[in-house]
């Protein structure tokens, strides 16, 4: 993080994924050179549709932060991805794991729209005051 705080990303990545199960196929931590933990979440195709599964994303994280309150492990903002990680592009290894590095490199768009201070409808705030998108991306 910008701070200078290390985040251990292998940890909370699970956790995370374990809390977001199975409403989230996959995630990608970022926040490097950030003051907060991001997260660019790939969406499992059956999730059912946008409003559901924001109702059952953004408690699960909420009790993470609950639980999890430092700012090396506390997730301030997340954006949905609707389409599985390539594996034709390497984001998916030869064991089936997200390249995170790749995923975000790949995705720097998405990144960038994520650490914006004035943040669009799409992506999740998780600090005071919560903001939650107007718009359901697909």
């Amino acid at each position: 993080m910008s701070s200078g705080t290390w985040v251990s990303v292998g940890p909370l990545r699970l956790a995370l994924l374990s809390a977001l199960a199975p409403h989230v196929r996959d995630l990608a931590v970022a926040g490097h050179d950030q003051n907060c933990v991001g997260l660019l979440l790939f969406v499992d195709s059956q999730a059912g549709p946008g409003a559901e599964v924001l109702q059952r994303i953004i408690p699960a994280i909420e009790m993470h932060n609950a639980a999890q309150p430092a700012s090396s492990t506390a997730v301030r903002r997340a954006i949905l991805i609707y389409e599985a990680p390539s594996a034709e592009a390497g984001e998916i290894n030869d064991k089936g794991h997200l390249n995170q590095r790749l995923a975000l490199a790949r995705r720097t768009t998405l990144v960038a729209r994520l650490f914006n201070p004035f943040p669009d409808a799409q992506v999740l705030r998780f600090d005071d005051p919560i903001s939650i998108p107007t718009e359901v991306p697909r």
